[in-house]
C-alpha cells in the first residue's frame, strides 16, 4: 500500500478524531500537499455532519459523568488541544463511520451504474456494426476478390492506396495512406472503370490529419467488372462523372 493510500484509509477515523496523536498530525502534514484527499475529507465531515444532524444524542448515565469530572479535576497535567473521544460516544461514532462508508459505496455503486449506462448505450451500435465487420471479412477472404494497387505519380510523398472488389457482389473496401488535405469544398472521389461504358463512382471522402482514408462497402452495382480504378479530386457534392485530374489510379489484373 503506497503512503496516499494509507492516508485515504485512515482519513474516515481522522474525520471522527479517532487516530493517535502522531498519526494525525502525519495526516494534518498529507493534507497540506494532497488535494484530493482535503476534498475527500470535507465530503466525510458533510456526510458527519448529516448524521449528527438526523441522529438522537446519546446521554451518558449519571455515575459516569460524575467520574469522568472528579477524574479531570483532579488531573495535574493540562487538558491536550485534541482531547480523547468520550466512551459514550463511541455508538455514535460507530453510526458515523458506517454512514461514511454507505456513502463511500453509494458513490462507488453510482459511478457503476453510470459506466453500465454508458455501455449499455454502446451495444446498439456496436450490434449494427457486425453484418458489416462479416461482410468486410467475408470480402478480403473471398479468394474471388480482385485487389488493385492505385499509385501516384511524380509526387512526394507519394499517395497510395488499395481497391480490394468483388464484382460478383459489388462488394468493396478502400483504403488509401499520404494524401494530402483537399481543398476548401472539395472532396476525393473513388471511380470503377468498366471494360465498355461510364465510371461507376464509388463514393467521397477525406483523408485524416495523417492523410489516411478508407471507404467501406458503398453502393456499387452486383456484377459490374471493373478493369480500373482512380481517384480524383472533385466538389465535395460528389458529381455523376469525374472532373477533375486523377490523383490516383491501378488496374486490375
Amino acid at each position: 500500500m503506497t503512503g496516499h493510500e494509507r492516508f485515504a484509509q485512515n482519513l474516515p477515523l481522522y474525520a471522527i478524531d479517532a487516530l493517535s496523536v502522531s498519526e494525525a498530525d502525519a495526516m494534518e502534514v498529507h493534507l497540506e500537499t494532497c488535494a484530493a484527499c482535503r476534498r475527500e475529507l470535507e465530503n466525510l465531515r458533510g456526510d458527519l455532519a448529516l448524521v449528527a444532524l438526523t441522529s438522537e444524542a446519546a446521554t451518558p448515565p449519571p455515575r459516569s459523568r460524575q467520574r469522568l469530572l472528579a477524574a479531570i479535576a483532579h488531573e495535574s497535567h493540562p487538558v491536550p488541544t485534541r482531547r480523547r473521544m468520550g466512551w459514550w460516544l463511541i455508538p455514535f461514532a460507530a453510526s458515523a463511520f458506517l454512514a461514511i462508508f454507505v456513502a463511500v459505496l453509494w458513490r462507488d455503486n453510482y459511478v457503476l451504474r453510470d459506466r453500465l449506462v454508458q455501455l449499455q448505450a454502446r451495444i446498439p451500435a456496436q450490434q449494427a456494426e457486425i453484418p458489416l465487420a462479416q461482410d468486410l471479412l467475408a470480402l478480403i477472404t473471398d479468394p474471388k476478390s480482385v485487389q488493385v494497387d492505385l499509385l501516384a505519380a511524380n509526387t512526394k510523398p507519394s499517395p497510395h492506396g488499395r481497391a480490394v472488389y468483388a464484382p460478383r457482389t459489388g462488394a468493396l473496401f478502400f483504403m488509401a495512406s499520404d494524401l494530402p488535405p483537399a481543398p476548401p469544398h472539395k472532396a476525393y472521389e473513388l471511380w470503377l472503370l468498366p471494360k465498355e461504358g461510364t465510371p461507376v463512382p464509388a463514393g467521397t471522402f477525406q483523408p485524416d490529419s495523417n492523410g489516411n482514408a478508407t471507404l467501406i462497402m458503398p453502393a456499387i452495382p452486383a456484377g459490374l467488372e471493373a478493369v480500373k480504378f482512380a481517384v480524383t479530386l472533385e466538389p465535395e457534392t460528389g458529381p455523376r462523372s469525374p472532373t477533375r485530374p486523377t490523383v490516383l489510379s491501378g488496374t486490375s489484373q
